[in-house]
């Protein structure tokens, strides 16, 4: 069977998908950049599973182009799924177009995954979408993707950050929604001088980057690596980190959860809902949940409870052996299911 997956994916999600499904005699082609290599592939596969709508149908060229190849995909009998990460983009551009991309999108689906029970009974509040069959197959972790064989040690000796500091790390691509700004001020009523807040990743706006800038001046207690992460380099953050920090709700699953799990260290998290279902799955030592707005005190709360160095979280359900196995299977069942929802 041959699958298309219009997205090309830094995180890695998609490869671990893409590598599991090959045991199962599922052959996944990924978006390239020639819309003449795509249409190839879109029109010989059998599905098109969509992850991030939003980053193929941006302006109304590319929200028309996508129109027609549903359009004439449908036609030839193809089938078209959608893993629904996001309620709406987190982009505030890409936020202007997403209503019209549901509308192409929607009444050409077969089937959609939530990453989550509880996502899933937040999306099925789309009256359309809750028609539509759907199944909850995890986030998948990162364990096998990324290095991992520096010690703590090592790690922060390459970050160059004294061995007794408590590192809090955040990590991942910065945007306005997930209160960086806020994380630092917060971190700085921290009266720890022992405590360092590493921030990794790229901002791509001048903007909130000279706003990070400004409020850190030369702190030396605050680290900001305004840059792409290389996979190489992920280990030394994760492995020099005591626990990571997550200042923002607005998400339907967080990728950068599973990463730090993977990588066996503890997370301070919303009491979101996505958030209190992880915690139920892998336990509270792991997942600390803090209410409303990201305070300091979560900080401090969060290293009062926390795993010792030897221990690893239980991460069996979202190994990517069994997530590619329930996916083959919504696979399945999709080819043979004639839709009735106009």
């Amino acid at each position: 069977m041959k699958v298309f997956i219009p997205n090309l994916d830094k995180s890695g999600y998609v490869k671990q998908k893409v590598k599991e499904l090959k045991k199962y005699d599922i052959h996944v082609e990924v978006h390239q950049e020639s819309i003449f290599l795509n249409l190839y592939k879109i029109f010989t596969s059998k599905i098109i599973h969509l992850q991030w709508p939003e980053h193929i149908a941006y302006n109304k060229t590319t929200l028309f182009k996508w129109k027609i190849i549903f359009y004439l995909y449908k036609l030839m009998g193809g089938k078209i799924i959608w893993t629904i990460h996001n309620i709406t983009p987190h982009d505030e551009n890409k936020k202007k177009i997403y209503g019209k991309i549901l509308d192409i999108i929607i009444p050409n689906l077969d089937g959609w995954i939530g990453l989550s029970r509880q996502n899933i009974e937040l999306i099925c509040q789309n009256k359309n979408l809750k028609k539509i069959p759907h199944f909850h197959i995890p986030h998948g972790d990162f364990k096998n993707l990324y290095p991992n064989s520096i010690s703590k040690q090592e790690a922060k000796d390459r970050l160059r950050v004294p061995l007794n500091s408590k590192i809090y790390l955040y990590f991942g691509t910065i945007y306005e929604y997930k209160n960086v700004p806020e994380l630092i001020n917060e971190f700085l009523k921290i009266q720890d001088k022992n405590s360092i807040l590493i921030i990794a990743g790229k901002t791509y706006k001048d903007e909130l980057r000279n706003k990070i800038q400004t409020i850190i001046q030369n702190n030396k207690r605050i680290l900001f690596f305004n840059e792409w992460i290389p996979d190489s380099e992920v280990q030394s953050y994760f492995n020099a980190a005591d626990v990571t920090v997550i200042p923002y709700g607005d998400s339907l699953n967080s990728g950068v959860a599973f990463l730090s799990l993977s990588f066996n260290k503890p997370i301070c998290c919303p009491n979101t809902p996505t958030f209190i279902e992880l915690k139920e799955e892998v336990g509270s030592k792991w997942i600390h949940l803090y209410e409303g707005a990201f305070n300091h005190e979560a900080f401090e709360k969060c290293l009062k409870d926390m795993p010792n160095a030897e221990d690893k979280p239980d991460l069996s359900k979202f190994e990517w052996s069994l997530i590619a196995l329930k996916l083959a299977d919504f696979y399945k069942k999709t080819l043979n299911y004639t839709p009735n929802f106009k």
